[in-house]
């Protein structure tokens, strides 16, 4: 598929699924528009050229379950609208071009299953709120910029499978809280010299 994301699709009322990955034809930004389809529940733009900032629109799509933005040149900010998504269990968005902060409000995707932004420019402390997200089984936050500790909240994300911190700028020691846990493989040593 070669072109751009048409912003008339906001009319398909009934659309549960937009699938474009794997289309490095496929180029443009994610129109505004879109943010009005109430029934998508997936959308896959990623390994495709799309490009240009995440709408703020995106908060609208409160049924969608699945967003792929994964090696693209969508950049900017993750929007704190992200929060009102709710129903979102997969958010995978690394080696795009996100920068900024990861906002806050995540902590309100408490269905959120995996959540995976590596190989970004994002930066800023990693947010307390992570550890509301109870169902979180996979975070992939390795190879971006962040700062700070690493959130002791996040020892209630007792789920988690796969935790990926390495090539950041935190500081201090993995929190003894963290012994929760159990499910992890292992945790990557962060306070090591990189």
């Amino acid at each position: 598929i070669t072109g751009t994301l048409p912003s008339e699709w906001e009319k398909l009322e009934n659309i549960e699924e937009i699938v474009g990955g794997f289309n490095v034809g496929l180029k443009g930004t994610i129109p505004t528009e879109w943010g009005t389809m109430s029934e998508l529940v997936i959308l896959d733009l990623g390994v495709s050229a799309i490009e240009g900032d995440i709408p703020t629109e995106i908060g609208m799509l409160t049924n969608l379950h699945e967003l792929y933005l994964n090696h693209t040149s969508i950049c900017g900010e993750i929007p704190s609208e992200i929060g009102e998504m709710e129903e979102l269990l997969v958010f995978r968005g690394m080696n795009a071009m996100l920068t900024g902060t990861i906002p806050t409000t995540i902590g309100s995707l408490t269905a959120m299953l995996d959540f995976q932004v590596r190989l970004n420019k994002l930066t800023g402390m990693l947010p307390t709120e992570i550890g509301d997200m109870h169902n979180l089984m996979t975070l992939l936050v390795d190879r971006n910029d962040l700062t700070g500790t690493l959130p002791t909240e996040m020892a209630s994300n007792t789920r988690l499978l796969r935790l990926y911190t390495y090539y950041n700028c935190f500081t201090g020691t993995i929190p003894s809280e963290w012994n929760s846990l159990t499910r992890l493989g292992s945790v990557p040593d962060d306070c090591r010299d990189q």
